[in-house]
């Protein structure tokens, strides 16, 4: 009984899957000569957003025909391949772009060069923390290199995201293990009376 939940909650620990990132999708609005607000009239309406975000241009609100177009490196001299064109837009719908790199990408109406421009700044993901582990001799300290685990694997003794729910799970089935335990000593006792 003990072995299979030791089984068990080993499984559970090493074959948990990496959920997915979260993703958010952020909505700029453009009107008749403006990417955000009227008050970005020849400006330019920065949007920050993080590595996988959708970035969701929405024209529900101009009158006029527009395009959100990548510049490539600026305005001032755009690129005649970009990275996303959304085509004439007329009929207010929106258009709709996911980012999976970091960097700044200036953007423009291709009718409205220099009245209507925007800058999408993509954050990189953020790193995240080596969690401090026994070394192989019993002494706290970093996971050395070589027991790093690959990309979509868990680290051991860690949920799946990096935080401590696997030490939660690991906590939970050494009590569980313990009353058993405890369980099965008490009934020894009571037939060695």
């Amino acid at each position: 009984m003990l072995a299979l939940l030791l089984a068990i909650a080993g499984a559970f620990l090493i074959t948990s899957p990496e959920p997915a990132a979260a993703q958010e999708t952020v909505t700029i609005l453009g009107g008749d000569t403006w990417f955000c607000a009227a008050s970005f009239q020849s400006g330019v309406c920065d949007t920050e957003i993080n590595v996988g975000d959708t970035v969701v241009w929405d024209f529900s609100g101009a009158q006029l025909p527009h395009t959100t177009t990548a510049c490539g490196a600026s305005c001032d001299d755009p690129t005649s391949s970009p990275l996303w064109d959304s085509g004439i837009i007329s009929d207010g719908s929106t258009f709709q772009f996911t980012f999976q790199e970091p960097g700044t990408y200036p953007y423009y109406c291709v009718i409205h060069t220099t009245l209507q421009q925007g800058r999408i700044i993509v954050r990189a993901a953020e790193p995240t923390a080596t969690p401090q582990t026994p070394i192989e001799d019993g002494t706290p300290g970093a996971v050395p290199p070589s027991a790093t685990p690959g990309p979509g694997l868990p680290r051991a003794g860690y949920g799946p995201d990096g935080s401590s729910a696997g030490w939660a799970l690991a906590t939970l089935a050494a009590i569980g293990l313990a009353l058993v335990a405890t369980a099965a000593g008490l009934r020894m006792i009571r037939r060695a009376r």
